[in-house]
C-alpha cells in the first residue's frame, strides 16, 4: 500500500526520541561563512529583501467577505437603517390612507343618518300636530258630553231623609 504523501501522521515517542536524538548528534554547521566579514551599515537605503510577488494569494470566500465588511460596514449599516425608515414611511402613508378612507366614510354615513333624522322629525312633527287636531276635537266631544250628563241627570230630591 503506497503512503499518501499529503496526509500528516504524527510522530509516536520512540520516532521523536529518535529524532531528538539524531540532531543532537550532528555538528555545528553554520549557514552563514563566518569567514567572510560583511561591513556593518546603519544606511536605511540598503535594505535586504525578497521582491514580494505580484500576484496576490487567493482568499476564500469568507476572508474576502468579512475584509470587505470590516472596510465598508458604515455603508451597510447606513443602508440597512435607510431601509427600515423607508419601509415605516410606507406603511405609515398606507395607514393614513386607510384611517381616511374609514373617516370619509363615516362622514357619508354621519350625512345620510343626519339627512333620515331630519326627514323623520318631520314626519313625527307632521304626525303630532295632526294628532293635536284630533285629540282637541275629541277632548271637545268628552266635554259636550260631560256638560250634556251632567244637565240631563234628574236632580235628587232631599227629603229629610
Amino acid at each position: 500500500m503506497g503512503r499518501n504523501s499529503n496526509s500528516h501522521v504524527p510522530k509516536t515517542g520512540m520516532e521523536k526520541k529518535y529524532y531528538n536524538d539524531f540532531i543532537k548528534s550532528q555538528d555545528y554547521i553554520p549557514t552563514v561563512d563566518e569567514s567572510l566579514k560583511f561591513e556593518e551599515t546603519t544606511d536605511e537605503h540598503n535594505e535586504f529583501k525578497v521582491e514580494a510577488n505580484k500576484k496576490r494569494r487567493p482568499k476564500s470566500f469568507k476572508e474576502q467577505f468579512s475584509e470587505h465588511f470590516g472596510e465598508h460596514w458604515i455603508y451597510y449599516v447606513v443602508g440597512v437603517v435607510t431601509l427600515i425608515i423607508s419601509f415605516f414611511m410606507v406603511e405609515s402613508k398606507v395607514d393614513i390612507a386607510r384611517i381616511f378612507e374609514k373617516t370619509s366614510g363615516i362622514e357619508k354615513n354621519i350625512e345620510k343618518i343626519s339627512s333620515d333624522v331630519k326627514d323623520l322629525d318631520g314626519k313625527i312633527d307632521k304626525e303630532i300636530n295632526e294628532l293635536k287636531d284630533e285629540n282637541h276635537e275629541q277632548d271637545m266631544k268628552i266635554q259636550e258630553n260631560k256638560l250634556k250628563i251632567e244637565y240631563s241627570k234628574p236632580e235628587k230630591k232631599n227629603n229629610g231623609k
